[in-house]
């Protein structure tokens, strides 16, 4: 019996591994902050862009983006995108630029 399985993407894009410091800072302290992040969300927009590419909007949706001051979460359900990982990796990101998570729920549907 081979039951249905509805899949839920997870991508998670770091900015930085700190929350926003908005005092006591040198102004060169702040312009290299900011730049970092600047930065960080640079890649960001190429991870989404990689995404939308390798996964375009479809019947079961586009992409819904939460953004955090961690980062970016992208998440859809859809296919089991065992290669999203891979294909990100071939596009020239690494791992500090995403990290992919698949969880699963069965449609056990009606008797």
């Amino acid at each position: 019996m081979n039951l249905p399985v509805v899949w839920h993407v997870i991508v998670d894009i770091p900015f930085t591994g700190r929350p926003f410091r908005s005092t006591g800072l040198s102004i060169d302290d702040a312009t290299n902050d900011l730049q970092e992040r600047i930065d960080r969300a640079k890649i960001a927009q190429r991870v989404l862009a990689k995404l939308r590419e390798l996964s375009p909007a479809d019947e079961d949706g586009d992409w819904q983006l939460a953004l955090s001051w961690k980062g970016l979460r992208a998440e859809r359900d859809g296919a089991a995108f065992e290669q999203l990982e891979q294909q990100l990796y071939d596009a020239g990101f690494t791992d500090n630029d995403f990290a992919v998570r698949v969880e699963y729920a069965r449609s056990w549907g009606m008797l």
